[in-house]
């Protein structure tokens, strides 16, 4: 499993943090953009653009973009589902993005590539372990991050760079997950009848019956 990169954003939409070990792939499959003559696009009204700069996009761009791909996902998944009903991940042919909200309306963003189960675990250990860890408890960390002022922190950054990349830990996590979504896909499978019926074929074992006590019976 290959990890892209790692977002935060508190609950003003604000991305506090952003790690990013690998570039996200891009689509191949697509047809490059038709080359348009300066003349042409002024005559158009068009500005000149520059493909470079239209291809590379900046570390903020990208997590407003990020930000912006979950806000509407989420906000359509309730809409559908019902206020009860959570967006965890979407998928594209290039990579997998998941996320995870916390109560206090922290969302954890990760993009992984499109083999990787679920992260929902991972990221709720991130969470739990790391942010509430290293960030909400110490107390020379700003509650709020006004004009996207984000998290500084060595050893939250340290502690999430051996999560990540430190097979055994990263693996073990992954390797529960994974049991996690068996076990759940297999109990949405089984239906009631199905459970009635195994415990209604159980033997049933008869009970000893109880004795009645008379005083007679011992000398009394």
């Amino acid at each position: 499993m290959v990890v892209y990169s790692f977002y935060i954003f508190d609950r003003h939409a604000e991305c506090i943090y952003k790690r990013r070990w690998l570039p996200r792939p891009t689509s191949t499959g697509s047809k490059p953009p038709r080359p348009t003559s300066d003349s042409a696009a002024l005559s158009n009204g068009l500005p000149k653009s520059n493909p470079a700069s239209n291809q590379s996009l900046t570390a903020e761009d990208d997590a407003k973009l990020i930000f912006g791909t979950v806000f509407s996902l989420r906000n359509m998944v309730r809409k559908l589902g019902g206020d009860d009903d959570n967006f965890v991940c979407y998928r594209t042919s290039q990579y997998k993005l998941h996320y995870y909200e916390t109560p206090t309306n922290i969302k954890f963003v990760m993009l992984t590539d499109t083999k990787s189960g679920s992260m929902q675990l991972a990221l709720q250990q991130i969470y739990v372990n790391l942010y509430v860890e290293y960030v909400v408890k110490n107390p020379l960390a700003p509650v709020e991050h006004p004009g996207g002022l984000g998290v500084n922190n060595e050893l939250f950054e340290e502690s999430l760079e051996q999560f990540v990349v430190y097979p055994s830990t990263f693996q073990w996590v992954m390797h529960l997950s994974k049991i996690l979504d068996n076990l759940f896909v297999f109990c949405r499978e089984t239906s009631k009848q199905d459970f009635l019926t195994s415990v209604e074929s159980r033997p049933i074992y008869a009970q000893p019956a109880k004795q009645s006590y008379h005083p007679g019976d011992y000398g009394v």
